[in-house]
């Protein structure tokens, strides 16, 4: 195969050329300013998602879920022993790190190949400023360190296809290989990419000895994966699955517990294809600021136009579509935008928009061909669409003051007796609870137990390393394994609690226990034992000590933020609820009474309108302990809500205007 002759850029024949430091120059600012915004908006501890885990894992030396993220970790983990600040800001700013390298090399990318430095600063500064990658370049996650190895592997394409050398194929394949070792969507782009590589190398690279070559270093590059057998070998407690083994290392490898190539286990969900192209194109026109879409389709135009000259931008462009194509056809999560799941979906969009911020850049350098005054003009206009995106994009997502979550993950274990079992369901929790317990030592007498991986052999096997004193009975949980309630009575004497379990499949529990209300999580407790109301009353409490958890403004639907927020208010309704009902049950105990009342003050301060069945509650409580004409007033009010937002037919409405005196 005839290689196709290789490719320069030279300068239009209407521009000056700009001096060969000009790219590194911008490409170096831009580092530097990305930098500075993304600490100053850093999170200052642990962020939603699986933060948490990854953070705790490399604090462990532990194993990550499935793939394991061996890379990540190992950088997590020298990144974690400095010296200074919160262990989770360590980790973040290795989110920061990254991005603002994948920013400067997208920059540095951009600037050689159209020769325009102001195309590469604007395409780089607008990628590391729209708030799909600002939103996890300052948390710990590994997309940012997926985006540098994109970004990577797209400078060594674009330098192979101007100058094949045989080296830089070697360091393509390399940087493929240690990439992989971090995230496995980096396939999706990698393949295209290795393809557009052989394309232009032709005979030179297909001969068997540099082929050998080039196979061995990508395999060299997965070296980190060892990381995985000899972390699993020491059996820390925050660690996932038995990675010791062949099998469960393939297991683990391969991604078999939640399917090869998923998103998550679930086998009966599946995005919709249209829906996800048309979000993604929604996603893509908002982070350019929605008139930068033309100047991206411009950018296009001038590579199509001259694809002998551009050919490497119409591969990289033609990455973009492939990857999301093949990854929305895998990935089996509903993306409604109210949803969670909407997040979780929408991160993996960051791999294309690498690519298709370059041709952004492109549009720009032909716009300067337009521009008075040519490149002080378009350095002007440069500088302002970046600082833009800093005015639009950052502010909604900069994390320098949120300590939400570190501060949900007290409010669970504070009201816990000493050496409780909790049973722990849902990434928000299980992540950060990992992590004030490993990392911080909050409350690392109680025993978390995550309730969905108890169905896994290898789980079971790691609690009863870590918790002797508990008795597993069985070598997993469901199906054909032990039920919750064979758990708890193999367990006497143990105060066990849980998330709800309402929807939960195994009702087993229901033949010995109740769920009783405790702060922000469920006592299960023994059908016929007496309540302990001092300690009830101080896990109410509790919520109470973390009302900055309900008092932030709304956060966005869809968001880990909103979940938490979410179960705030429900803790709220559902303990003032039952202390109402238990009060009453005891002759009107006032002190099960007056915490009803708090909690229920609480939720009328902050959402003025709740739900109407909160109302009656609070009107019942206010009417019950008529303790001052202030709560007679508060009674009036929630009944005059109560009788605008509850339906006709609800019984409680002519008691509310009986009291009214409106009959």
């Amino acid at each position: 195969m005839e290689s196709p002759p290789a490719t320069s850029s030279p300068a239009p024949a209407d521009l000056q050329p700009e001096p060969p430091w000009s790219a590194g120059l911008a490409a170096g600012l831009l580092v530097v300013l990305c930098l500075v915004v993304y600490i100053a908006c850093l999170a200052p501890s642990v962020c939603g998602g699986d933060s948490g885990e990854l953070i705790t894992a490399a604090w462990d030396f532990g194993v990550a879920h499935p793939p394991g993220y061996p890379l990540y970790t190992l950088l997590a983990s020298l990144f974690c022993r400095m010296p200074f600040a919160e262990i989770a800001w360590r980790v973040n700013l290795l989110s920061a790190l990254c991005d603002a390298l994948a920013a400067g090399l997208l920059c540095l990318l951009v600037a050689r190949a159209t020769q325009r430095s102001a195309a590469g600063f604007v395409a780089g500064g607008l990628w590391a400023f729209c708030e799909l990658i600002f939103r996890y370049a300052v948390c710990a996650e590994v997309f940012a360190l997926n985006n540098l190895f994109v970004i990577l592997l797209a400078w060594l394409a674009f330098s192979y296809w101007q100058k094949p050398r045989t080296s830089l194929a070697l360091w393509g394949a390399f940087v493929f290989g240690l990439g992989l070792s971090n995230h496995h969507t980096l396939l999706f782009v990698g393949l295209p990419m290795v393809a557009m590589v052989l394309w232009r190398g032709g005979r030179a690279l297909l001969r068997p000895k540099i082929m050998a070559a080039l196979v061995g270093v990508g395999l060299l590059g997965l070296s980190p994966y060892l990381q995985l057998p000899v972390a699993a070998s020491q059996k820390p407690l925050h660690s996932w699955g038995d990675a010791s083994t062949l099998e469960g290392f393939s297991t683990h490898f391969l991604r078999k517990e939640y399917g090869t190539f998923r998103l998550t286990a679930e086998k009966d969900t599946q995005a919709s294809p249209i829906s996800a192209w048309l979000q993604y194109f929604e996603r893509l026109s908002a982070d350019l600021q929605w008139a930068g879409l033309g100047v991206l389709l411009l950018g296009l135009w001038v590579c199509i136009r001259r694809p002998s000259k551009h050919a490497p931008f119409i591969w990289l462009a033609a990455t973009a579509w492939i990857y999301l194509l093949v990854f929305q056809s895998l990935a089996n999560i509903e993306i409604n935008p109210g949803k969670v799941g909407y997040g979780v979906f929408t991160r993996f969009w960051q791999l294309p928009h690498v690519l298709l911020f370059a041709l952004f850049g492109f549009g720009f350098a032909q716009l300067q061909r337009w521009l008075p005054g040519k490149a002080g003009a378009a350095w002007l206009l440069a500088v302002v669409l970046v600082g833009l995106q800093l005015g639009v994009h950052v502010p909604p997502v900069a994390a320098s003051g949120n300590l939400l979550f570190r501060d949900y993950a007290r409010s669970l274990l504070e009201p816990l007796p000493e050496d409780a079992v909790y049973l722990a369901t849902g990434d928000v929790k299980s992540g950060t609870l990992r992590y004030v317990q490993g990392c911080l030592q909050v409350r690392d007498d109680v025993r978390v137990l995550l309730h969905p991986l108890l169905q896994a052999s290898w789980y079971n096997a790691l609690a009863r390393h870590h918790f002797p004193e508990l008795v597993f009975p069985g070598e997993r949980y469901g199906g054909p394994g032990y039920s919750l309630l064979q758990l708890l009575r193999a367990n006497p004497g143990t105060s066990f609690f849980c998330s709800p379990l309402h929807k939960h499949p195994d009702i087993s529990w229901k033949q010995g226990y109740e769920q009783v209300p405790w702060g922000m999580v469920y006592r299960l407790q023994p059908l016929g034992d007496s309540l302990d109301i001092p300690a009830q009353l101080q896990a109410a409490g509790a919520i109470l000590a973390h009302d900055a958890l309900g008092r932030l403004e709304a956060p966005p639907r869809g968001t880990w933020e909103r979940a938490i927020w979410n179960e705030y208010w429900i803790a709220v309704r559902t303990n003032g609820s039952y202390l109402l009902r238990e009060g009453m049950l005891r002759d009107n105990r006032r002190d099960m009474l007056e915490m009803a009342a708090r909690l229920y003050d609480l939720l009328l301060e902050v959402i003025p309108r709740p739900q109407y069945q909160s109302l009656k509650n609070a009107g019942i409580v206010y009417h019950t302990l008529q303790r001052s004409e202030a709560d007679l007033a508060k009674r009036d009010r929630v009944w005059r809500l109560f009788l605008e937002r509850a339906p006709a037919d609800d019984p409680f409405r002519p008691k509310a205007r009986q009291v009214l005196e409106l009959e």
